[in-house]
Parts: structure tokens; sequence; C-alpha cells
């Protein structure tokens, strides 16, 4: 078999390295200054993006890597976080791979009697349904998927068709920060 070359495959994406430090300068804009990311497993692209765009929003901070992995899903965020949270190092605020894992971390934060965004600022990825459901609003970043799936299935249907593709081989979809109320203090 022949193998593709990355300049050979068409590809609809959006930039998570800098929807990751949008994200982190959001927190510290905000006044927070132990910024910390829960990120997924090692080794996956998406969660190793969002570290690499972490740490360049925390570039000249004293706390500029304060990076934890766990397994995905809510159940195992909230038991990270909750050791996080009980750990000398606890973050003011915390940068998380998406809003599933970071109910989990409002959880943990609720079971040790944090409120938030005072004690804990929390933000995420995905500007899911999910961040209407705290009580605040969640802010998330949004990666624009409609758009990721209109031009991905416009593209692929120049492909199948045989027509011209007109662009960049990798197009990327602009991403957009849903600032809401875990992230906005009210003692600043």
């Amino acid at each position: 078999p022949v193998e593709e070359s990355e300049s050979t495959i068409w590809s609809v994406d959006n930039d998570n390295v800098l929807a990751a430090k949008t994200a982190t300068e959001h927190l510290r804009e905000a006044g927070y200054r132990r910024v910390g990311f829960l990120a997924g497993p090692k080794g996956i692209t998406v969660s190793d993006d969002r570290i690499e765009g972490y740490r360049q929003g925390m570039a000249g901070s004293e706390c500029h890597d304060l990076v934890w992995h766990c397994d995905f899903g809510f159940i195992a965020a909230r038991d990270t976080a909750s050791e996080i949270l009980r750990s000398p190092v606890r973050p003011d605020a915390m940068l998380v791979l998406d809003d599933f894992m970071a109910m989990g971390v409002v959880l943990a934060a609720r079971g040790q009697g944090l409120v938030i965004p005072e004690d804990l600022g929390v933000a995420s990825f995905n500007d899911s349904s999910l961040c209407d459901l705290f009580e605040r609003g969640l802010t998330s970043v949004s990666l624009n998927i409609p758009q990721i799936v209109r031009t991905a299935c416009g593209r692929l249907l120049k492909i199948i068709e045989d027509k011209p593709i007109y662009g960049p081989r990798r197009m990327i979809i602009p991403t957009e920060l849903c600032v809401r109320g875990s992230t906005t203090r009210r003692d600043l």
C-alpha cells in the first residue's frame, strides 16, 4: 500500500494550540495565578496540542507547568481533580480537556467546599450543552463543529465528484472562547 504524506491529505481541523493558549490567557487575565491543566492520556494529539497551548499561555508565569493527566471521562476527571485539589500545589483555576471532564472537576471542587469561580476558575473545550448545566455557565472554547462538518463534507463531495478544491490542503476553522460565569470572579 502507498503511504499518504501529510501534503496529499485533505483535512479540516482547528488549532488546538492556539485555542488552549487563548483560554489560558483568559484565566490569567481574569486574575487567576496558579492555572493548571487537566489533560487526557499522554500521547493523544489533541491533549498534547492543548498542553502546548497551555504552556504558551503560561509563559512568564511562575506556575507554568501544572499539568496532570487522566483517562477520558467524567469519573476519571472527578477522581483526579479531587487529588489535585487536596494537594499543596492546588491551582486557583483549571483548564480542562473537555466539557464532560470539566463537570467532573466542578463536582470534585464542590465536594471539597470550593466555590466556583471564586476559589477555583474552570474553563474547558467544546462549548457543548453541558456548559448550560452549571448555574453560572461554564467557560468553554467553541470549536465551531458545525463549520468543521460543513467544510469537511463539502470538500469530501468535491473529492468524490472529482472536482477541483481550492485553498490549502489543511483548512483551519477558527475557534471562539465563550466566557461564562465559571471564570468571572466577583472578588476582583
